[in-house]
């Protein structure tokens, strides 16, 4: 289910952890965009009040539609500073449109956005930024690679195959010491897992095995 709103301090919060978290990862940095879009993107309130209160609402209002003064004995909502964006059915962005508007019932329904909510409204495309976060982190690969890797003074050699029945890559690892090892990666042809061959042959070159593919395996012979 999708949120609708978020409190703009948790978004803040979140959106500076993730800043940090993409200097390093700068490819993450497009899915931040909705996110910042996201703190300016103020509830809006409907709010009913009656010819009379509308029309000492709009004489004071300046060419952003924003209150100059504090009509809120007449409406709790209409405070200072507030931003009227729609009158009745129809958006309104400047005085003129206001103006307009053609208001046939006694009691006249206002759209105001008010910047001190602690909240703030979350559209689609924001929506869809917070879940592919929410994929990222709970990828078992991204968690991986977020640990720096071991480096390690050592010459590997490999090779690879394939068929129509599988692909395969093996070689060897010779470390500083003199020491050896053999390593196998073979993917079935019903297993499409190019990223998972990634991953397997990157972290067997980084430490000599590979155990996070569940189709490494060791070679029969290694000498130490």
């Amino acid at each position: 289910m999708k949120l609708k709103k978020v409190r703009l301090n948790d978004l803040q919060y979140l959106v500076g952890r993730l800043l940090w978290l993409t200097s390093e990862w700068h490819h993450l940095r497009p899915l931040l965009i909705p996110l910042y879009r996201a703190t300016v993107c103020i509830p809006v309130t409907m709010v009913g009040v009656d010819h009379v209160t509308y029309h000492e609402m709009w004489q004071s209002l300046d060419d952003k539609l924003r209150r100059a003064s504090d009509l809120s004995h007449r409406h709790k909502t209409l405070v200072c500073h507030t931003q009227v964006v729609r009158v009745a059915n129809t958006n309104v962005s400047s005085l003129t449109a206001l103006r307009n508007v053609h208001i046939k019932s006694w009691r006249v329904w206002l759209g105001v956005q008010d910047p001190s909510s602690p909240w703030r409204e979350l559209d689609d495309a924001s929506s869809c930024a917070l879940q592919d976060w929410r994929d990222v982190f709970t990828s078992t690969a991204f968690s991986l690679s977020l640990l720096c890797p071991l480096r390690l003074d050592m010459t590997a050699t490999a090779d690879a195959m394939a068929d129509e029945h599988m692909a395969g890559l093996g070689g060897a690892v010779f470390f500083p010491d003199g020491s050896m090892t053999w390593f196998r990666l073979w993917i079935p042809r019903h297993k499409n897992s190019s990223l998972a061959c990634q991953t397997a042959c990157r972290n067997t070159l980084q430490c000599g095995s590979c155990l996070h593919s569940s189709y490494y395996q060791p070679a029969s012979t290694s000498t130490c």
